[in-house]
């Protein structure tokens, strides 16, 4: 068994389970939200850079996203965590989605995946506190399929 922390608790799961948890953070209270801050997680696999993954991904956005438009793709560091940060539009029913996403590799083989998204536009200071939070993030040393 393999200890897992929670936010509200810790419990204790079986060694071969894979932690694919979603994390949703959002400002407001209707819905849709303003904003929100979804974090995932993938597996990168050690024959595929984070660079490769993230195109694949966007070119799967762009193939399901109706109206998608790339505005912008980079690497950055945070800490001392290669990412890509990414940023695009789409329309979804009749409303413009922004969002940034910023693919941040955890080890060799982990992706943590957080999407910022806002409705119509993606706010300078929205994406200053997407920016804090990723420059405070404190790396824990985790074992086992479920970190």
């Amino acid at each position: 068994m393999t200890s897992y922390n929670l936010q509200e608790a810790v419990c204790s799961l079986p060694d071969d389970w894979k932690d694919t948890s979603v994390n949703i953070f959002s400002v407001g209270t209707t819905a849709p939200a303003e904003f929100s801050l979804v974090v995932t997680r993938d597996v990168l696999g050690s024959s595929i850079s984070l660079k490769a993954f993230a195109d694949a991904q966007l070119e799967r956005l762009s193939q399901t996203l109706s109206r998608y438009v790339l505005l912008r793709q980079e690497g950055r560091v945070f800490g001392d965590k290669t990412a890509i940060d990414s940023e695009f539009t789409w329309i979804s029913e009749s409303r413009r989605i922004h969002q940034r996403q910023v693919l941040l590799q955890h080890d060799a083989d982990r992706v943590l995946i957080f999407t910022a998204t806002a409705l119509d536009f993606l706010a300078a200071d929205r994406s200053q506190q997407m920016d804090a939070i990723l420059g405070g993030l404190e790396w824990r040393v985790v074992g086992g399929p479920l970190a």
